[in-house]
């Protein structure tokens, strides 16, 4: 009988350290394959640890997916494939989209013209709480992955924002859309006028904003 209790106890043991096993490898993170190129011609493999909706001057790659960190600054960068784990392929490029912030930042470019540009640039959106007596005046903040789209017309160095996807919020009304493409193609007033002789509905934009630029690109022909 005590035979059988310690048989019984090591083939408990057994088990419960596969399923500790399996449990630890099943946590290990899985991240994005990258391909880094810098200016100066040198290309690194490896993983990307930065998420890049966060990234301040820097961004992390490590040779394997549990190796050391390294960071290159982004001013240093020439592209950055990354490739997520659905399969999906992005390729990076630094930009200066913000007059106001001379660092580059990184961004996709998610429209090509004959006249026009447009970039999809990662970003954060922080929603945050007052502070009220009932929370003993503690303020509370969530970040969400957001969207900034811009373009840039021929060769100008200027790059201009024209569209912030965020998720989590409510979309915007055509209205909306009407009035803030207005602003955000000033110099080109075509834009928002085909918006409306063209009976494009909100949904329309909100599922492709470059729909915006394709109309600029075509008016500058």
């Amino acid at each position: 009988m005590r035979k059988i209790i310690v048989v019984l106890l090591v083939t408990l043991m057994s088990m419960a350290a596969g399923v500790a096993a399996s449990a630890k490898e099943k946590a290990k993170p899985q991240y994005p394959h990258a391909i880094l190129t810098l200016n100066d011609s040198t290309v690194i493999t490896g993983y990307l640890r930065s998420n890049l909706h966060n990234v301040g001057k820097e961004v992390a790659v490590s040779e394997t997916c549990d190796g050391k960190r390294m960071s290159y600054k982004i001013a240093d960068i020439n592209s950055l494939k990354v490739t997520y784990p659905d399969g999906q392929n992005e390729v990076y490029i630094p930009i200066r989209a913000w007059k106001d912030y001379p660092q580059p930042t990184l961004a996709t470019v998610c429209f090509t013209g004959n006249h026009v540009v447009g970039y999809r640039i990662p970003s954060q959106y922080i929603k945050s709480t007052a502070a009220v007596p009932s929370s003993n005046f503690q303020s509370y903040s969530w970040n969400y992955e957001a969207w900034v789209f811009a373009y840039r017309v021929g060769n100008e160095e200027v790059i201009r924002t024209f569209w912030v996807h965020i998720p989590v919020k409510k979309a915007p009304k055509l209205k909306s859309i009407i009035k803030k493409a207005k602003k955000d193609f000033k110099d080109y007033p075509v834009v928002a006028e085909t918006i409306v002789s063209d009976g494009l509905t909100a949904d329309t934009i909100i599922q492709n904003p470059c729909i915006l630029l394709d109309i600029l690109d075509k008016h500058l022909e």
